[in-house]
């Protein structure tokens, strides 16, 4: 899915909820490491930080 298909599946931004600053950042973090997770060269930096 695409930021604009999201965008379009979406309520419109008047019915929507306004979001306070911690639950976006929590919200953005957690988007963050899902992306990190993914990615094979992070992963490998992160068992070597680890000492895995």
């Amino acid at each position: 899915m695409t930021r604009a298909q999201a965008r379009e599946d979406a309520e419109p931004r008047e019915e929507r909820e306004p979001v306070g600053p911690l639950k976006f950042q929590s919200e953005r973090w957690r988007r963050i490491r899902a992306h990190q997770g993914q990615d094979s060269y992070l992963a490998e930096l992160t068992k070597f930080l680890k000492g895995d």
